[in-house]
């Protein structure tokens, strides 16, 4: 079957790591297929596309379709590609592709905030003011874009019974094939990963919060000097550090807050890191909050639970849905409550251990990168036959 794979939408975030672990799967387990690759630039600098499989051709784009005039040549290249590759089957990773690519076309889907309720505090911490109007005008311009593909593949079963009643499709369209964490983290080498240089340079002594996520309003990063001055409050005695991985401008925002809240020494920024990097970060970290207000499936949790750190998040149906009994869960908008799950974790040696041990029992249920890749490609196979 001849495949063309799409992620020329993906910039930032989640879905480039997801596309760049995709990929790799393609070149380990794809040979019983033809593939076009279709890349963000973002994508394509994670990968050593020069020593690729003869069973997988790559195009880079720099611009995404999704961008009325600058996408332009992006869907005139694409539109091209298409007409000479002639697929079988088309897969957007994270859709919509903001593309008519050809073929029978299947998508991966990940808006939370599409299949999921959200409450008025969520919306408003968010996308306060007229960003909610905004945002819910992009999100009926999505859906405008999401309907009529052959199938959707979700990562969570809430999010394929939301998908399934927002589209009135049936259920059997909705498929769910789990997320996981990329491959570098499983890798008998990452444990003895080299802290990140910004990270190795703190006092051994320091206690590291991480927060491993991108610039978007429902990861919450809002909260995290609220967290940071709870935990010097409750626990003075201790150097207490909380890393983030934010663009510049995001960042001068939240330490502006952090500063007005006297805990601006207490927050340090690492910078967007490649997902290469992203065991450096894990290697030096005592615990990962997450807390976000809206998920679908965050690789920071199976990252959290392959590098042995102990995860406290959003006391939330998404998050324990993914991480069950291996997380310790607070409202994600109550600073004092995360950072006492926080203590509690760092200063209750055999509750870390119990939480590290479920982790692992929890990773191990999402499967393998093969095994997700297979399920992609016996979904494909069932729309397309060879």
């Amino acid at each position: 079957m001849k495949i063309l794979f799409n992620a020329t939408n993906l910039k930032i975030g989640g879905g480039v790591q997801k596309a760049f672990e995709f990929v790799r799967s393609i070149n380990e387990w794809g040979a019983g297929h033809t593939w076009l690759a279709l890349l963000s630039d973002e994508v394509a600098a994670n990968l050593d596309i020069e020593n690729r499989p003869s069973h997988l051709s790559v195009e880079t784009f720099a611009q995404s379709p999704a961008r009325r005039s600058a996408g332009r040549e992006t869907r005139r290249r694409v539109k091209s590609l298409v007409r000479e590759f002639q697929p079988d089957l088309s897969f957007s990773l994270l859709g919509p592709a903001y593309l008519n690519l050809g073929a029978p076309h299947v998508t991966g889907y990940a808006v939370p905030w599409m299949t999921q309720p959200a409450d008025k505090e969520t919306w408003r911490r968010s996308y306060p003011g007229w960003r909610t109007l905004r945002m819910k005008l992009w999100l009926a311009w999505q859906k405008k874009w999401i309907v009529g593909y052959a199938a959707y593949i979700c990562e969570t079963g809430v999010d394929a019974e939301g998908l399934s009643k927002v589209l009135k499709r049936p259920i059997s369209d909705i498929h769910v094939v789990p997320n996981s964490c990329s491959g570098v983290y499983l890798l008998d080498r990452a444990l003895q990963t080299e802290p990140h240089p910004k990270l190795a340079e703190l006092p051994t002594e320091s206690r590291v919060v991480l927060t491993f996520a991108g610039a978007h309003p429902h990861k919450n990063h809002a909260i995290l000097p609220h967290v940071a001055n709870e935990l010097r409050r409750k626990s003075p005695e201790t150097d207490w550090r909380v890393a983030v991985t934010l663009p510049e401008g995001p960042w001068g925002e939240l330490k502006t807050l952090a500063d007005s809240l006297d805990v601006g020494d207490m927050l340090m920024n690492i910078g967007p890191v490649r997902p290469i990097e992203g065991p450096s970060l894990y290697a030096r970290s005592d615990v990962m909050l997450l807390p976000t207000l809206m998920e679908v499936f965050s690789a920071s949790y199976p990252e959290a639970m392959a590098m042995r750190v102990p995860i406290v998040t959003s006391d939330r149906p998404f998050a324990r849905e993914v991480c069950g009994d291996a997380a310790l869960y607070a409202d994600p908008l109550d600073g004092a409550a995360l950072a006492g799950e926080i203590l509690r974790v760092c200063e209750d040696s055999s509750l870390r251990e119990e939480l590290l041990k479920k982790g692992e029992i929890r990773l191990a249920s999402f499967g393998t990168a093969e095994e997700r890749f297979r399920q992609h490609l016996k979904i494909f196979e069932s729309i397309a036959p060879k």
